[in-house]
């Protein structure tokens, strides 16, 4: 069928019927529903066989090909597809919206079109990708051994277009985000010097001389330029990086990409690098079939921010980690201190509920109520469990970075359990001082105040409300999870806002500040928020998350509310006391039940999300490493006390052999 396809293009007189047959030779390629991949490789492999074979019908499909091209607007193709429209990362994403919705049309002599008609399935550019790069290279020689000269119409939109993308990357080059970083470690900047290597290639060209020189010229110029801005991203873990630099970035990377394939075609040298076209073809379809993706653009322009709040989150979860036996006692006793505050938060919150404000105003005061609370345990140094998972997640996923290391599956393993054991711990700290401190204000309180602090009814809804199946408590523990989780991104993302935004130094030379202190404290102050400002921020949101969702559950009609191991464990406390004689022992322990569910979902859900997002930023998957799970479990059988208490000697890859 291929071969009688390629031998019908002979007889194809206009463009339009050149593009139809062309199609019908990819339909002969294309897999069916129901075969594998394997089938298609064998498919390519056997056309690029009998072009190879038989000179004429590789002759008439090359021509086809070369005429449909030369015959079609190829300028938006080569500056265009594939690359965002705007310098604004949501304002592309608005615009994809808006063409996802009602899409523009290709005009009929746009190359693009033609591909949209030969490539014309929605996953086409999943097998195209299949094909070994190897095979495609292998097709894409038949076609440059082709003696055929580019038509004058062809080269000048070549030009045109190199012209195009030389000029944007230049001012690109020049946006605020990209050149002052450039600036701090190159005075020249490349970018400035481009336009002028650009102009120097041109002219070479038009005049058939000093070719070779002017192409290495604009080569090395573009290539500094390359190497510029990764050095900007390999140093954003000291600066800091931002969503707008990021997406500069990987337009501009993209461009220079796209240049030097238009360098290889008009140089005029009939050499051309087709392993980079290869490339270039493959994204091209993608493209095609993808060109208003949404979820994909946005994953690829948050990859590098989100690698740096994962990483500032890394780094808060080494605190999170113990190793030793005094570490882990100093963790058990910071974890008390977390429990302490945390049994006057549930008091002041049953006075809060007393003070009968309105919904919206007590919704307000539940989450000063948490929000003061969890930044008084980041100010003390004290533990608060569930704020653990978010962190040691891209701590533990630290381990699995291939950016920086080579994967150390052991080590990997020996973390998981100092985490699993430190979890262990906090939760134990903050329990063994919750429930009989809780309890014990609860009666003094109500000694002092003459009358019960929470009623019976107030205290069977409080029972009722930690209920693992009677009630919602496990699910509203789930949403409590996603807000532990938010409340980790958020305290990375300003952490990593402190360094980009270099606000420390900005405090230190604010002038309005220097008249209300004196250069010694706005030093300590500039210091104290380098270090704490992103945690005082993420602490501050998650109280507000935490103390408001039972509100907009209740003004929207919805399920929506948290359950938090901490604040469900005062509030089994202050049940206790209330009804210590009205309900069974077997009650008590089914809620008792409830709360460490609660617990294992508000850690399950945080952890799991806060752990897939750092394995994605570091553009890692366990898939690829199926051997981990064998070396954990031998972790787990040699040393099963190690996840929960920890040994007298700090364990070392070598322990796991």
């Amino acid at each position: 069928m291929i071969r009688a396809n390629i031998i019908a293009l002979g007889n194809c007189t206009t463009r339009a019927q050149k593009i139809a047959a062309l199609a019908s030779v990819i339909d002969d390629i294309r897999p069916g529903a129901f075969e594998s991949k394997h089938v298609t490789r064998q498919r390519f492999k056997s056309l690029i066989h009998l072009l190879k074979s038989e000179p004429d019908i590789q002759q008439i499909l090359t021509a086809a090909v070369f005429e449909v091209i030369e015959n079609s607007e190829i300028e938006e193709w080569l500056t265009d597809s594939g690359l965002p429209s705007s310098s604004n990362f949501f304002e592309e994403i608005f615009g994809r919206l808006r063409h996802k919705i009602l899409p523009e049309l290709f005009g009929e002599d746009d190359i693009q079109y033609a591909l949209s008609e030969i490539f014309r399935q929605p996953k086409d550019f999943e097998w195209v990708r299949d094909i070994e790069d190897e095979d495609w290279v292998n097709f894409l020689y038949l076609f440059s051994t082709t003696n055929r000269r580019t038509s004058i119409v062809l080269f000048g939109q070549l030009k045109t277009s190199f012209k195009i993308l030389s000029t944007r990357i230049s001012s690109l080059g020049l946006e605020p985000e990209i050149r002052k970083r450039i600036g701090e470690m190159d005075d020249t900047n490349a970018f400035f010097l481009l336009q002028g290597f650009t102009d120097n290639f041109l002219t070479a060209i038009r005049e058939r001389k000093n070719i070779l020189e002017a192409k290495a010229e604009l080569r090395s110029g573009l290539m500094v330029c390359g190497s510029l801005l990764h050095k900007v991203e390999a140093g954003s873990a000291e600066t800091g990086t931002s969503i707008r630099q990021t997406f500069l970035i990987r337009k501009i990377e993209l461009m220079i990409a796209r240049i030097f394939i238009l360098i290889d075609i008009l140089d005029g040298d009939d050499s051309l690098n087709l392993n980079r076209l290869v490339a270039f073809l493959k994204d091209s379809i993608y493209n095609i079939n993808n060109r208003h993706a949404i979820r994909e653009f946005i994953s690829q322009n948050l990859e590098a921010i989100s690698y740096q709040i994962s990483e500032h989150k890394s780094k808060s979860g080494e605190h999170y980690i113990t190793s030793t036996v005094k570490e882990y006692a100093d963790f058990f006793y910071e974890s008390c201190k977390g429990g302490a505050i945390i049994s006057f938060v549930v008091i002041i919150k049953v006075f809060i509920h007393h003070a009968h404000f309105a919904p919206l105003w007590e919704a307000v005061a539940f989450s000063l109520n948490y929000a003061i609370a969890f930044i008084l345990i980041h100010i003390t140094h004290s533990t608060l469990a569930t704020k653990q998972p978010a962190m040691t997640a891209s701590r533990i996923a630290a381990n699995l970075d291939t950016k920086n290391m080579v994967v150390e599956l052991k080590e990997l393993a020996i973390t998981i359990g100092s985490t699993s054991r430190s979890q262990f711990i906090s939760f134990a700290g903050n329990l063994v001082v919750l429930f009989p401190l809780t309890y014990l204000l609860d009666y003094l309180l109500t000694w002092a105040l003459g009358y019960p602090l929470v009623s019976n009814e107030e205290a069977r809804q409080m029972m009722s409300g930690i209920h693992p199946y009677k009630s919602l408590s496990l699910f509203y523990a789930c949403i409590a999870g996603v807000f532990l989780f938010i409340g980790g991104v958020i305290s990375g993302y300003w952490d990593n806002k402190v360094v980009y935004s270099k606000i420390p130094d900005r405090i230190r030379r604010s002038k309005m500040l220097k008249r209300l202190m004196n250069e010694d404290k706005l030093d300590r102050l500039a210091s104290y928020l380098d270090s704490n400002l992103g945690s005082i921020v993420g602490n501050f949101a998650l109280g507000f998350f935490l103390g408001s969702a039972g509100f907009i559950g209740s003004i929207t009609g919805l399920p929506f509310d948290i359950r938090h191991i901490t604040i469900s464990s005062g509030q089994f406390s202050l049940g206790l006391f209330s009804l210590l004689h009205e309900m069974s022992w077997q009650n008590y322990a089914v809620c008792f039940v409830g709360v460490i569910g609660i617990g294992f979902f508000n850690f399950l859900i945080s952890f799991s999300i806060a752990f897939y997002v750092a394995l994605k930023s570091r553009n890692i998957s366990l898939i690829d490493h199926p051997e981990f799970l064998s070396v954990l479990f031998r972790y787990m059988r040699k040393f099963p006390l190690d996840f929960l208490i920890p040994s007298k000697k700090v364990r070392t890859a070598e322990d796991l052999e």
